[in-house]
């Protein structure tokens, strides 16, 4: 882009502004020949005989940002290359100095957008909009917006739609679309997110963004159908942007429990990002990171899914391209790992059901100690709510202004806020909430409210949601049922509480370990050491409480079979086929298979799902290939 740029001057910018030719145009022509390694090491070559080179800041702040994704160097060398350009008094800048001035602003606010810096980004849009054409109104609408002056964005997006540039037609269109939804209108955000497809499809142009953004609101309203239309719509286009469909299509099909679906919309999702520039691959990593720990964390895979949230952790995202905050983001990934810790706690305590009673004695006294991590996680997710505007984002379901957290992971706020903090959230958001369905989500979280506090209203809120809920919503309808059954046995309703189990069984068996309930069941051994050995760990497993009323295991010598008290068989697991023991294999296959959602992930699955190996692979084959061109 620059090279196209600096190509219609009649003579070098570096000729003209710093005396410098033939370094600075080296640098210059290596970043037009991209080569981005070489073009720094030029540019910064100058910069050390002399560091106001105009050319060389501004090679060196290009660099930064577009290979590096290193914003405040980037900034740096961009306010320098600004301020050089500035001295230049009018009458002595050369053709082609001002279009260099207004491409250099440009950037200089893109900057200042990706780090959030909107006093730096107003104030640049400012001077480009007093000595450039055409004018960039529409882009003002975006930050606006973020900043929460929603009239002001509102306006100024109804401006770029009125425009006669097709840009800001199409800016002010999404600007609106994202608008709408973030003031909760959502009736208004499809119809704004949809005519928004319907210019851009007339155009001819990419619809990627413009199908991601209207899946969003499609799925605030409850249509299924059409966000999947959306989203598909949104993984058949270019890759571009910051957006990454394929990281929502793998949380839209994981809702469902969809998991297989998921597992290959991640691949996808990794592909994707190989394909993207590097300040985007940068920008969106952590959002990837997440996902791959929400899939693992519905697998059951609670150490791998730690793994990929600590990196989220690590290095976050800019959220100047979403509606999400960097602190909102924070705590959603932050709730996520109490979460796949909380798994993974429990997977331990089941492996602890199949060692001696020494081990299993200890063991349990260790599970005593308190988890300062979680305490820590808890105080920082808890903090982000002292903000009124993350209460009731976060409990608006399927609004961005708040936590982005899936629906089905929304209930484990309720014991890190306190039930009475929740309980008041909830009757203040229900008199606002026009959509007739939304409020079953409401009646999902109310019920893990009264469940968190033994009441016996539990039972009515969970026949509400489970009635309510939109039958795609596999994870959250199986939590509900989880919650009900426990509710249910504790107070002798052995019948609905059977029943409930087993619903949540069949909609999503991770249910019952994120939420750290057990079966009520008996365990039959067909009879051998091995299965005889099998029944007598699985008995004492933290996912079984004996109760000759409820379901029945039965343990053979090869595999292990979950029997509803009816005498449906819910599935059976296969023990593997070579172990130095076979009876505490099946048991641990047993735990692992038959206590999350059915997702089959091999060793390449999970290779697979980390992109960092592909991505750092080909970064360094790209680097080595700039080193190669420079001799």
């Amino acid at each position: 882009m620059i090279g196209l740029l600096l190509a219609a001057f009649a003579q070098s910018p570096t000729d003209l502004l710093t005396g410098e030719p033939a370094t600075s145009e080296a640098a210059l022509q290596a970043l037009r020949a991209r080569k981005p390694l070489e073009a720094r090491r030029l540019a910064e070559d100058v910069l050390v005989a002399d560091p106001d080179d105009f050319t060389a800041n501004y090679v060196v702040a290009k660099v930064y940002f577009e290979e590096d994704a290193n914003l405040p160097r980037a900034l740096y060398h961009f306010r320098k290359a600004d301020r050089i350009l500035e001295d230049v008094p009018q009458a002595e800048r050369p053709a082609g100095a001002d279009r260099l001035h207004c491409t250099l602003l440009k950037e200089l606010g893109w900057v200042a957008e990706d780090m959030e810096n909107s006093a730096l980004f107003y104030a640049s849009l400012d001077r480009y909009n007093a000595k450039c054409t055409p004018e960039r109104r529409a882009e003002r609408g975006w930050r606006l917006m973020k900043d929460g002056r929603f009239d002001e964005s509102r306006a100024v997006a109804e401006a770029g739609l009125a425009s006669d540039d097709p840009w800001q037609v199409a800016l002010g269109g999404n600007v609106l679309c994202a608008l709408e939804a973030v003031v909760r209108d959502r009736a208004a955000a499809v119809r704004a997110c949809e005519a928004v497809i319907d210019r851009s499809r007339a155009q001819g142009y990419d619809l990627t963004v413009e199908a991601y953004n209207a899946s969003t609101t499609t799925l605030s309203n409850l249509d299924f159908d059409r966000t999947d239309e959306l989203l598909q719509l949104a993984t058949r286009g270019q890759v571009g942007g910051s957006t990454n469909p394929w990281e929502h299509y793998a949380g839209y099909l994981l809702l469902q429990g969809r998991g297989t679906e998921a597992i290959a919309a991640l691949k996808s999702m990794q592909a994707w990002r190989h394909a993207q520039e590097a300040p985007v691959r940068a920008e969106n990593r952590a959002g990837a990171d997440a996902m791959v720990a929400q899939v693992l964390l519905a697998a059951g895979e609670g150490e791998a899914s730690l793994r990929f949230i600590d990196r989220a952790l690590l290095y976050p995202d800019r959220r100047s391209s979403t509606t999400a905050t960097s602190g909102t983001t924070l705590a959603a990934h932050t709730l996520l790992r109490l979460a796949a810790r909380r798994v993974e706690r429990e997977r331990h305590a089941e492996a602890t059901s199949t060692r001696a009673f020494p081990v299993r004695l200890w063991r349990w006294a260790a599970s005593w100690l308190p988890e300062p991590a979680d305490w820590e996680d808890g105080l920082a997710v808890a903090g982000v709510f002292t903000d009124p505007k993350v209460f009731r984002g976060t409990f608006t379901v399927y609004h961005d202004d708040g936590i982005p957290l899936p629906v089905w992971l929304l209930g484990d706020l309720v014991p890190v806020l306190g039930p009475g903090v929740v309980q008041a959230e909830l009757d203040r958001q229900r008199p606002l909430e026009p959509h007739v369905g939304i409020h079953a989500y409401y009646d999902a979280l109310e019920a893990e409210v009264a469940w968190h506090r033994g009441q016996a209203r539990t039972a009515e809120l969970v026949d509400r949601a489970l009635d309510g809920l939109p039958r795609q919503e596999a994870l959250l309808r199986a939590r509900v049922a989880a919650i009900g059954a426990d509710d249910a046995w504790r107070r002798g309703e052995v019948a609905r509480a059977l029943g409930l189990y087993e619903r949540a069984m069949q909609l999503d068996p991770g249910a019952i370990r994120r939420m750290g309930l057990a079966l009520p069941a008996t365990v039959v051994s067909t009879g051998g050491s091995v299965a005889d050995g099998a029944a007598s760990m699985i008995a004492r497993s933290p996912r079984i409480t004996w109760s000759r009323r409820g379901f029945q295991i039965q343990v053979e010598s090869s595999r292990v079979c979950l029997i509803a008290p009816g005498g449906n068989q819910i599935g059976c697991v296969s023990g593997p086929d070579e172990a130095d023991d076979p009876a505490v294999a099946l048991v641990e296959r047993w735990h692992e298979e038959a206590f999350a959602l059915p997702v089959k992930l091999s060793r390449l699955d999970m290779r697979s799902l980390d992109g960092t190996t592909v991505l750092e692979e080909n970064a360094r084959r790209h680097a080595l290939d700039n080193v190669l061109d420079s001799f």
